[in-house]
């Protein structure tokens, strides 16, 4: 029996002795249709994820900084070897030059600082009559810093403790027994007496039985004094013209402590 293209088969069934089986279907009346996947859900990052990627940033930050620090640190150490390396270099070729500059250079810096004192040399004057000494104040040892002198005396230019000292010699060809020699120190002030600092008198200098021999006698004084601004000190002694005509066997001077 023959039937159209349209005419629909019925379905076919089978059956076997175990028992119904499902229908099986014509292929030609299955559906085409598909589906698309069933999407797979992605799970969300945690707040820890975040926290971990900072902390890593962060030592990574770390790291680089301190790098760079103990570049900084080397190249630094690097050159004050290489400026201690070139001193040494100087000091090795200068020597003894290098040295004598850098003394310099501190004895400047002390000469800064002016030291208030005075040293006078005997100046040697035939006819002496004035008991006042005159005293040489430039030549030979002789000094002054920070004072003036000036008619024999030195002026003090700034109030303070000073030593005063001073030392005279006397010779001669005759001896007078009943001669006493003396040698003072003392100030004076403007408008004010003469004040006596310092005092020696010698007796005895010599001896009747030898007249006519040569003899020779000294007198040193030295103390501290307090001192004010324009006091001036002088020296004066009983018999001028016997002094020793040696510069150094004569002189007078001060210093401010």
């Amino acid at each position: 029996m023959n039937h159209g293209p349209s005419h629909t088969y019925p379905p076919v069934f089978l059956v076997d002795r175990g028992g119904p089986q499902p229908p099986v279907m014509d292929p030609r009346l299955v559906p085409c249709w598909s589906f698309p996947p069933a999407a797979v859900k992605r799970k969300k990052r945690g707040c820890c994820e975040g926290a971990c990627a900072v902390t890593v940033l962060v030592l990574i930050l770390f790291v680089i900084l301190g790098a760079l620090g103990l570049g900084a640190f080397r190249m630094h150490r690097l050159q004050a070897e290489l400026v201690q390396l070139r001193q040494d270099m100087i000091a090795q070729c200068e020597g003894p030059t290098l040295q004598k500059q850098i003394g310099l250079q501190e004895t400047d810096v002390e000469k800064k600082e002016t030291r208030l004192a005075a040293h006078l040399t005997g100046r040697i004057e035939k006819e002496k009559t004035s008991r006042t000494l005159s005293w040489e104040p430039k030549h030979g040892r002789a000094f002054t810093s920070g004072v003036d002198y000036r008619d024999g005396g030195i002026q003090i230019n700034e109030t303070g403790l000073y030593f005063v000292y001073s030392r005279v010699e006397f010779m001669g060809k005759h001896c007078r027994a009943k001669d006493s020699l003396s040698h003072t120190v003392f100030k004076r002030r403007e408008g004010a007496k003469p004040l006596v600092l310092l005092e020696g008198h010698r007796e005895g200098y010599c001896r009747p039985a030898r007249e006519e021999g040569l003899w020779s006698s000294s007198s040193y004084l030295g103390a501290v004094f307090q001192l004010t601004r324009l006091d001036r000190v002088f020296v004066n002694v009983s018999h001028p013209a016997l002094l020793s005509h040696s510069h150094n066997a004569n002189y007078f001077g001060l210093s401010k402590l």
